[in-house]
């Protein structure tokens, strides 16, 4: 597996308090679009809720 510096593909695992969203195996950017996405969609579950 090849570290996360310096490659051009990360894998992530985003934990909130619904437990862990493992996020696909792509580049950089697309990681981040899906970063950005999930914080979205908390977001707006949240403010839903008020």
């Amino acid at each position: 597996m090849q570290d996360g510096l310096g490659g051009d593909t990360n894998a992530v695992t985003l934990f909130d308090a619904a437990g862990g969203h493992v996020l696909p195996t792509a580049d950089k950017s697309e990681v981040a679009r899906g970063i950005v996405a999930h914080i979205a969609a908390l977001m707006e579950k949240l403010h839903g809720q008020h």
